[in-house]
């Protein structure tokens, strides 16, 4: 070897490891950067190929592919459940334990003990306002509730816009490493410091969505979701929002590139990550908690309100004016069973007694002078029905039914209006009783309905549907995970009947499901068909409204998640009862068999008021809603059921969390065993190159002192 020679190879052994001890800095001062991977420095001998001696030194990233994709899988679904974890434990609060004194399902017995109390002393004014204050303090926590659950759906909304556009960022900064890395690969420029800055960016992304990396040829990567979208490559995809729209006002989310004319459903190419847990959030489990609490809503005014409405006021209410049934004149009705109606004077002495017999089909009973009135026939639709009541109060009082509400008056003001279910077969259609079912005396009221059992199933299907060409329901048929499989309009035709307005449905459906109308409730409901994965219908437009009554498609059937939960809101005392506490019926009339001048309501009769003070405990109806089933059971029961699911799905989220952060943190482990930096071992390198340098220093000095000594020989 020439001296020349060991020259050469002397410097580039300084340079090798000058390099190597540089790199051991760059691990050393990363040491507690997060997501950092290692440098690593590989020399390669040239040997003496045209003169050229030395090493060829490569500084690489200690990255683990395999480790990397698992930890990559593991963030996405740690991201995931823990969104859902935070918006189920936040949910679960807000509904509380109905054990929970302060819970709003707690705040129901407090009104059921003012009740009781009440019955004790019903003409009490001060015992009438502890229970008014009671209603309201419920009334409050219910509405409050419903709207801190909207609320909390549009804060996972708000923050699935903040992650979109963080995403969106990362992505593109990703991309844009991409072009860098490749230039300076091919330029035989170090890019280990851009591959590291990328991993870190990957590392975030693969916590918002589900992505796995492919390492490109001329270096960087290309990234896909689990399904195998392209997000990466040398350009980056969006993420977006869809429009807004309709009733339901969260719009899906959306991936396209640049040179795409059209976008798709992220929801279709991802499994986990923040944005599937925000989605999830949104557009699955805060809804579904809130149907199901809209439900109990419902439950709730029932449960006081069929009670109320089997009670009366002493001395009675001059007028009688039910709720907007949205039914209207030619609805058919189906009661059943027996109610009984008075007109009464000031001192609760029967004026006019009636009985209502739908079994019969007739009304009948006495006047104010004893003599027999009717039997009259009983009409067979709404309108009919007010009809044949109006004929049988005579010139005592008088019924109408107008743009879907019942009114039922005495025409002396000094006298007054009383019903009661008979006691052996009460009346019933829709699981609700005769004055129930119109909203005649109810304590609670809304503007809408909250019970969506229209009663018009079976021989109600052949009643009009009310609503006219041009009005149209735009529905969203969407997945179990909340996507949007399919979306479809329905446009009823003036004159059809509720029977065509379910066949219309199902026909625009197209293979998606079917719904069907139960015979005894006459509610809606879906059924999705197994091979399209659709689960359920939800209405997203409508400007439909039932003529006469004004109540669109989505107040009267409840088929939109939106309205569904909304029924737990503004829901109030009747104002007429706010006004003067002594219009609470805490009475019950005597009506059954009762005779002109029989007193039939008594100031100390507090069996109204003992009635409600059970309500809580009466089997009702409930409606599937939000994962819950149909069911018959009590209101209390069902708050009961509801915290037991709210708080089933908070501790399954959490359960999922844990599970996923425990995969995570060990994947995490091996991984930085891996590509992490440990100070010894680059102590012990920095020993290691310091010490080559050192003996290339005097290599390179002997051979100087050898060349200078030839020269001298010379």
């Amino acid at each position: 070897m020439s001296i020349g020679s060991i020259m050469a190879t002397s410097l580039s052994a300084l340079r090798a490891n000058q390099s190597a001890l540089s790199t051991v800095s760059t691990n050393v001062a990363n040491v507690n950067t997060e997501g950092y991977t290692r440098l690593d420095t590989h020399f390669n001998s040239l040997g003496a190929v045209s003169g050229s001696f030395g090493v060829e030194v490569k500084v690489q990233r200690a990255a683990d592919k395999f480790l990397a994709a698992s930890e990559m899988r593991t963030a996405a679904t740690v991201g995931a459940t823990s969104v859902l974890a935070g918006f189920m434990d936040r949910a679960q609060g807000l509904l509380g334990n109905p054990s929970d004194g302060g819970s709003v399902f707690a705040s129901l017995d407090a009104v059921l003990d003012s009740m009781g109390s009440l019955a004790l002393d019903p003409s009490s004014s001060l015992r009438q306002g502890s229970a008014i204050s009671d209603i309201q303090n419920m009334l409050n926590q219910v509405n409050q509730t419903a709207d801190e659950l909207s609320a909390l759906r549009e804060e996972a909304n708000a923050q699935l816009r903040s992650v979109i556009g963080e995403a969106n960022t990362l992505m593109e900064t990703i991309a844009e490493l991409n072009t860098s890395i490749q230039q300076s690969k091919i330029a035989g420029v170090d890019a280990t410091q851009a591959e590291n800055e990328q991993s870190i960016l990957i590392d975030r992304l693969s916590e918002i969505v589900d992505v796995r990396a492919q390492e490109r040829p001329l270096g960087g990567v290309d990234l896909r979701t689990t399904n195998g979208y392209l997000l990466v490559s040398m350009e980056a995809a969006s993420f977006s929002m869809g429009d807004v729209s309709g009733l339901q006002g969260y719009p899906s989310v959306e991936v396209s590139h640049s040179n795409e004319s059209s976008k798709l459903p992220l929801d279709k190419y991802i499994q986990s990550g923040e944005i599937m847990g925000l989605i999830q959030a949104r557009d699955v489990d805060i809804p579904e908690l809130s149907v199901a609490f809209g439900e109990y809503a419902s439950g709730l005014v029932d449960s006081l309100n069929a009670e109320h409405n089997n009670a009366s006021a002493v001395p009675a209410p001059n007028v009688l004016t039910g709720s907007n049934t949205g039914l209207i004149d030619s609805d058919i009705h189906s009661f059943e069973g027996v109610a009984h109606m008075a007109i009464t004077n000031s001192d609760g002495e029967i004026v006019r007694n009636l009985t209502i017999d739908f079994d019969a089909g007739n009304i009948s009973g006495i006047d104010e002078f004893g003599a027999a009135v009717g039997p009259i026939a009983i009409g067979a639709t709404v309108g009919g029905l007010a009809t044949s009541l109006n004929t049988a109060l005579g010139g005592d009082g008088t019924a109408s039914f107008t743009n879907g509400v019942l009114e039922i008056s005495a025409n002396d003001a000094s006298e007054g209006v009383a019903i009661r279910q008979d006691e052996d077969t009460p009346s019933d259609w829709a699981g609700r009783g005769f004055s129930h079912m119109f909203g005649l005396n109810n304590l609670i009221e809304k503007p809408t309905p909250t019970n969506y059992a229209t009663g018009l199933g079976g021989a109600g299907e052949a009643s009009p549907h009310g609503f006219t060409t041009g009005q149209t329901m735009t529905f969203d048929i969407r997945s179990n995970t909340g996507a949007i499989l399919n979306t479809v309009t329905v446009s009823p035709t003036t004159g059809g009947t509720i029977a065509d307005l379910v066949t219309q449905m199902n026909t625009s459906l197209n293979g998606y499901g079917s719904v069907s109308i139960d015979d005894d409730y006459g509610t809606i409901t879906f059924q999705g068909a197994a091979n399209t994965k659709s689960d359920s219908l939800d209405i997203v437009v409508d400007t439909t409204s039932r003529t006469g009554s004004g109540i669109s498609a989505t107040q009267f059937f409840g088929l939109s998640v939106a309205g569904s939960a909304d029924r737990a809101k503004d829901i109030e005392i009747r104002d007429a009862i706010l006004k003067d506490y002594s219009k609470l019926a805490t009475a019950k009339p005597d009506l059954d068999g009762a005779v002109e001048g029989d007193s039939v309501l008594e100031v100390g009769d507090g069996r109204g008021a003992t009635a409600l003070s059970l309500s809580g405990a009466v089997i009702r109806q409930f409606g599937a809603a939000g994962g819950i089933a149909a069911q018959k059971t009590s209101i209390n029961d069902y708050a009961a059921r509801l915290a037991g699911a709210a708080g089933a799905r908070a501790t399954a989220s959490e359960q999922a969390l844990n599970s996923a952060e425990t995969v995570r943190t060990e994947v995490a482990m091996r991984r930085e065993s891996v590509e992490g930096v440990s100070i010894d071992e680059e102590l012990v390198k920095m020993t290691q190159y310091q010490q080559a340098y050192n003996s290339a220093s005097r290599m390179m000095q002997a051979a100087s002192d050898m060349f200078d000594t030839l020269l001298r020989l010379v």
